[in-house]
C-alpha cells in the first residue's frame, strides 16, 4: 500500500500537461530513428511477433504437458490473453489517445498488455523463469515505443493492465490439489 501512495503523492503536483510532456519526452529518447536499418528491422520483427511467441507457447506446452495437479497453467495463460485482448480493446476505443505519428488512437498497448498478462501467469506458474518471461515484456514494451505505436505511458498502462489480469485469471482459476476451488473461487475448464 505504501508504493501506490507514494507514487500518488509524487504525481499528485503534476498536471495533465507536465505528465503528457514527460510521457513524449521518455518516448521519444526511446523511439527509432530509422538510422539502424538492422535494428529498425529486428525491433519492428519482434514488436509484430509477439502474439505468436505467447500462443505458441501456450499451445506447444499445451499439448506436450498434461495438467499439473493444482491448476492448467496454459489455460491460465490463454485465458488471460483471451480477457486482456477485449480490455484493452474497449479501453482503446473509449479512451481515444493519440499513437504516435498514427491515425487511429489506441491507449492502452494492447501488444504490451497481453505481454504482460501472459507472463503474469506463466511466470506464477513457472517462478524460476520469471525472469525470462518479465525481461520478454520488456522487449515487447521498448519495441512498440521504438516503432512509433505508442508512447511509454501506453506501454506502462498495457504493462499494468497485463499484470492485474493475467494476476487475477491464476488466482479465479488456480485449483487446490484435491481439484477443489478455494473459497469463492471460480474455475474455467474447455
Amino acid at each position: 500500500m505504501i508504493r501506490p501512495l507514494a507514487l500518488f503523492l509524487l504525481l499528485s503536483p503534476a498536471t495533465p500537461n507536465s505528465l503528457i510532456d514527460l510521457d513524449r519526452r521518455i518516448s521519444s529518447s526511446l523511439e527509432g530513428g530509422n538510422r539502424h536499418p538492422l535494428l529498425d528491422i529486428s525491433v519492428e520483427a519482434i514488436a509484430l511477433a509477439t502474439p505468436a511467441v505467447e500462443w505458441g507457447w501456450i499451445l506447444r506446452e499445451w499439448q506436450s504437458n498434461s495438467a499439473t495437479e493444482r491448476y492448467d497453467p496454459y489455460q491460465i495463460a490463454a485465458f488471460s490473453l483471451l480477457t486482456t485482448y477485449a480490455v484493452t480493446g474497449m479501453a482503446k476505443y473509449t479512451v481515444r489517445r493519440e499513437r504516435p505519428d498514427r491515425r487511429y488512437k489506441p491507449f492502452p498497448s494492447g501488444h504490451v498488455a497481453a505481454s504482460a498478462a501472459w507472463a503474469t501467469a506463466a511466470s506464477r506458474s513457472f517462478e524460476e523463469r520469471a525472469p525470462l518471461y518479465w525481461s520478454y515484456v520488456a522487449l515487447s514494451a521498448w519495441s512498440q515505443i521504438y516503432v512509433g505505436n505508442h508512447y511509454f505511458g501506453d506501454v506502462v498502462a498495457g504493462a499494468l493492465l497485463g499484470a492485474v489480469i493475467g494476476s487475477v485469471m491464476h488466482e479465479r482459476m488456480w485449483r487446490e490439489p484435491d481439484g477443489a476451488t478455494p473459497g469463492i473461487m471460480l474455475t474455467f475448464r474447455f
